[in-house]
């Protein structure tokens, strides 16, 4: 009974904040005064309910009263007073979250204690979020003191800012460390570059980059096809220290333990110091936190020999967490994280009886997804439907992967070749997650689009409650039984799967006037090349071609026709990574809003950089040739911010021009005069000042594709443009005329098939 009573009282709190946050003035102040009125009626009529009614009541309130409080400090910052100036300020803080690089930038969150500027000084307690041009130094990492010299941007309020508590942002010049970090921070980013130091040198690099994401949650070295695989089957959590992690590395250390027969009191100890352990790992996640918090309760229960009711530390977990920060409440993390724990506990809660282990963990995946789930399709996302499935794989492998990897790193500093024979043993299950979710990120259809995939929902969370229903039994057949008709009706509603293709495809998409170029290599590997105007069908379009995630985003640069269909398609797929330019157009909305989204969705971007290669599988790379961040200067036309770059498949070389035009042909030409491709996406639609002879000799392309409208105002392509390529004798095709152009070379020659014009 206390742990339902704890538990009504989070879901009050929670409710509290929900209504203070997205509730007006007035409807807040009606509804929470009559709530009080009622509760004084039912306190002096019926005196036995009172506490039954009124300590809920009482926890609405306290949330509502939080949230308030916490949105009004803001809203009323002194950030947001001087944001109006373009004046330099200086202001001194404390960096309190991860700090997210994105090729030559980086963000993160900073708490402010003092801001300088305008002659004037503030002393405040508020949060910005920083970026900052270029990396930050090795003595800049979360819990570090800062000083930031810069300006504070006019805070547009978006509620991603308000969800994290930040009252503006702050464009910083120039950073450093002022003063120590606090001996925890200091510990934790040694560890972690010791461990980061030991993969590289311990593992190949595809493994090391899977290990940094699933021990560290660094995702920076983690390759883009296997970040996309993992979206695509449901595993992304997998590469973000979570409660998950801290839940199976306590797990597997009490298990060690006991089998050495160590000391209660010392096992919970040290169960506790493994569970913080993986908290500092990834920088004091909230769903870590939550489950730090509840072993903390469990253990110290344990220690002093009382009973622990799960319920009752989920929810003070959750109270704390929220009383702290309540807008935590509307971080995805939080919500999935205590979505899952409660599905867990209310099937355990059902019965005292013991599990065998394997029994115990088949239903605790169960548990987890009967939370998740429902709270995906509240929230209109895509479920992946086989993520029912590769959860099982992968799951269990977590906490061994985790614990085994830290002893690996450990054995590397110690002299002999331990840690290599060692290592065998992560790296082993590590490419077990790696190939499960790359054979299953091949299946067509595997998220929630049909209504077959509904009925194979609705039918898997009946044979989830099965899983539960019959493991309070000592046999283990029925539960087996259940879960192979859940996974065989998931299986069924999105088969065939397919074998991996046996050849390489590119398409370039008719978008309209602009480009959007589509390649898919023969393992499966999927790379887009911009994404074409906001209305140029782009997503029917990918699915059309069997698209279901996306390995890599190449943005060539900030325009329009090329950037705004790149929003639409990172909400609806599963994307690895994103390259970009890294040059804002103030004439290019759609540039911003599209880095948002991808910073929202955790996607890990690139600025391109020449000479950057790019392994996006086995068979496909990408060189960057021309990168506008490496110029001395920075060219007065935009077309000339494009990348440049060549996509190299076996011996199928493909040259992607974005919209250079002749002075940056002209650079890109000085340091790579030999650029033989066997197909040219010529530059800017095919515009006179855009395809240039030098190009075209150089190139040598045995097809020149050309993206362009029908019809369009601008005359694309030119007459010019169209007669340097037939001297050349290259075949030209053109979406305004042959629609989509496929082609896929074959036995040493190149097919190209129209789709449509």
């Amino acid at each position: 009974m206390r742990g339902k009573l704890y538990f009504l009282y989070i879901l009050c709190f929670s409710a509290g904040i929900a209504i203070g946050r997205f509730s007006s003035f007035s409807f807040n102040i009606i509804l929470i005064s009559t709530a009080a009125a009622f509760a004084a009626i039912l306190f002096f009529s019926k005196k036995e309910l009172a506490p039954i009614v009124s300590i809920p009541l009482l926890f609405l309130a306290l949330g509502f009263l939080l949230v308030t409080l916490s949105l009004a400090s803001i809203k009323g910052s002194i950030s947001s007073r001087v944001g109006d100036s373009h004046e330099i300020q200086r202001i001194y803080g404390r960096c309190v979250s991860s700090i997210g690089e994105s090729g030559g930038k980086c963000g993160f969150f900073a708490e402010v204690r003092d801001i300088e500027g305008e002659g004037k000084h503030w002393k405040t307690k508020e949060k910005v979020y920083v970026n900052l041009e270029g990396k930050p130094g090795d003595d800049i990492y979360p819990g570090v003191n800062l000083q930031l010299d810069g300006s504070i941007e006019k805070p547009q309020m978006s509620r991603w800012l308000e969800d994290h508590g930040a009252c503006a942002y702050f464009s910083a010049k120039s950073i450093k460390n002022f003063g120590r970090a606090d001996p925890v921070s200091r510990i934790s980013n040694i560890l972690r570059k010791k461990i980061s130091c030991a993969y590289e040198d311990i593992f190949d690099e595809k493994i090391a980059g899977f290990m940094e994401g699933v021990t560290l949650s660094k995702l920076d070295k983690t390759n883009a096809t296997i970040l996309s695989n993992l979206r695509q089957t449901g595993l992304s959590h997998i590469v973000a220290v979570s409660g998950l992690h801290v839940g199976a590395a306590a797990s597997l250390f009490l298990i060690i333990v006991s089998i050495l027969g160590i000391s209660k009191s010392a096992k919970y100890i040290g169960a506790s110091m493994m569970a913080f352990l993986v908290l500092a790992a990834s920088n004091f996640r909230p769903s870590a936190m939550r489950a730090t918090l509840m072993g903390g309760l469990a253990f110290l229960g344990a220690i002093l020999g009382r009973d622990y009711d799960p319920l009752t530390g989920v929810s003070v977990a959750a109270l704390l967490i929220l009383a702290w920060n309540p807008l935590a409440l509307f971080e995805k993390g939080f919500q999935y994280s205590f979505a899952a724990a409660a599905g867990i506990i209310l099937i355990f809660m059902r019965e005292k009886e013991s599990r065998g282990r394997i029994k115990g963990i088949l239903a605790a995946c169960a548990g987890a997804q009967l939370g998740i789930i429902p709270l995906i399709l509240i929230r209109g996302e895509s479920v992946p439907i086989i993520a029912v499935v590769s959860n099982l794989i992968a799951v269990p492998l977590v906490g061994p992967i985790l614990l085994l990897g830290w002893i690996s790193a450990f054995l590397y500093y110690l002299p002999g070749p331990l840690s290599k024979f060692f290592s065998i043993i992560p790296a082993t299950l590590s490419k077990v997650i790696i190939s499960s979710s790359s054979f299953l990120s091949k299946v067509p259809c595997a998220t929630f689009h049909e209504i077959l995939g509904i009925l194979a929902i609705i039918s898997y969370l009946i044979c989830l409650y099965c899983v539960i229903r019959y493991s309070k039994g000592s046999k283990l057949f029925p539960v087996i039984l259940s879960l192979g008709i859940a996974v065989t009706l998931v299986l069924t509603s999105i088969m065939p799967v397919p074998f991996a293709r046996k050849a390489d495809r590119l398409v370039i998409m008719d978008v309209g006037e602009g480009d959007a170029a589509l390649f898919i290599d023969r393992s499966g590997s999927v790379v887009l090349v911009d994404g074409g105007p906001r209305d140029g069908k782009i997503i029917s379009k990918l699915r059309n071609y069997g698209v279901s995630k996306i390995d890599l985003i190449v943005a060539s640069h900030p325009h329009t026709d090329h950037i705004a269909g790149l929003v639409s398609v990172v909400d609806e797929f599963p994307v690895g990574r994103l390259i970009d330019s890294g040059f804002p157009n103030k004439s290019c909305p759609a540039y911003n809003e599209l880095l948002d989204k991808v910073h929202k969705a955790s996607i890990p971007r690139t600025i391109a950089r020449e000479g950057d290669f790019i392994r996006i599988s086995d068979t496909t790379e990408i060189e960057i040739l021309y990168a506008p961040s490496e110029l001395d200067y920075v060219p007065e036309n935009p077309n000339n911010l494009s990348i440049v770059m060549m996509l190299k498949s076996g011996d199928f070389r493909i040259l992607f021009t974005g919209d250079i035009e002749q002075e940056g042909q002209d650079e890109l030409l000085k340091f790579h005069p030999d650029l033989n491709c066997d197909v040219l996406k010529v530059p800017h639609q095919g515009a006179a000042d855009a395809v240039t002879e030098s190009l075209i000799e150089a190139s040598d392309p045995e097809i020149c594709a050309i993206s362009v409208g029908r019809n369009n105002k601008y005359g694309h392509p030119s007459r010019k443009a169209l007669r340097i390529m037939e001297e050349e004798g290259s075949m030209i095709f053109r979406t305004d005329r042959d629609g989509d152009i496929e082609i896929s070379p074959s036995n040493g020659r190149i097919s190209v098939k129209k789709n449509g014009g």
